[in-house]
């Protein structure tokens, strides 16, 4: 068992706290483009984004057209 100061320190250490991460315009459009060939987590992984960013672009919850 860590404490929760500990845990912040090593999500700072990590970088696992950065949520301003930004996608290009032309990196959503590959998402989309990608929707249904390559699951959500392994695109969240190639584009350095969680999961839930992939599921909210192919839902069109967020970078609405």
């Amino acid at each position: 068992y860590i404490s929760h100061y500990e845990n912040v320190q090593h999500a700072i250490k990590l970088n696992l706290n950065n949520t301003n991460k930004k996608l290009t315009k032309e990196q959503v459009q590959q998402i989309k483009e990608l929707k249904g060939k390559i699951s959500q987590p392994k695109l969240g992984k190639m584009f350095n984004v969680c999961q839930n960013t992939i599921f909210k672009i192919h839902h069109n919850l967020t970078w609405k057209e």
